[in-house]
């Protein structure tokens, strides 16, 4: 199986050098067949786990709405920090050690 390809960008801009991510990116018309989820599986989930974030083509969604789940996402980033944050403080203590300990469900 080949690597996905990564977004590459310049390493100078006039006459600042600039340090980029090398983002994986993650082809989501894959999804769309078993065969093409067990595919991006590993690949979503190494990418997440060396970079934490991924670059999502052929999600389906028009231009007009990623700018608009982006300005979402800008005016309300505390209110989804929180949400985020409730995993780690409403899930009582015993419960979170119960749940850690399950099985994991993707190979290592």
């Amino acid at each position: 199986m080949s690597s996905p390809p990564k977004c590459s960008r310049p390493d100078v801009v006039g006459s600042h050098r600039l340090d980029f991510a090398g983002l994986v990116v993650i082809d989501l018309s894959k999804a769309h067949t078993p065969e093409g989820r067990a595919e991006l599986a590993p690949q979503l989930r190494d990418a997440l786990r060396t970079n934490g974030f991924v670059y999502a083509i052929n999600h389906g969604y028009t231009q007009a709405q990623v700018s608009l789940i982006t300005f979402q996402a800008i005016t309300h980033h505390d209110r989804i920090f929180d949400i985020a944050d409730m995993l780690f403080t409403a899930v009582p203590p015993e419960e979170m050690t119960r749940l850690s300990r399950g099985p994991r469900r993707f190979k290592q």
